[in-house]
């Protein structure tokens, strides 16, 4: 069984934002992964404000933040890196 779980690109169309949809999305991706064994979930955002409101799911969700690193794509980003432990 996988230790490690990532949780890729996800989004609510703007017509369905801010009616829970993101949490349920994020929560429902968390009972997968403890159906599956999985010990940690992985999940990586950038830091510019267009991602605050994933932050915020993520962080309400029970992740919490563990890293934070640079990358030079999408004209230079600081990518915040998350983690939730099911252990």
């Amino acid at each position: 069984m996988p230790q490690v779980g990532e949780i890729g690109q996800n989004c609510i169309i703007p017509l369905h934002r801010s009616k829970g949809y993101g949490k349920m999305q994020i929560q429902k991706v968390i009972e997968l992964f403890k159906i599956k064994s999985t010990r940690i979930v992985k999940v990586t955002t950038g830091e510019h404000p267009f991602f605050i409101p994933a932050r915020k799911i993520y962080l309400s969700c029970g992740f919490t933040e563990v890293s934070r690193s640079y990358t030079r794509k999408f004209g230079g980003m600081e990518l915040i890196h998350y983690e939730y432990k099911l252990v």
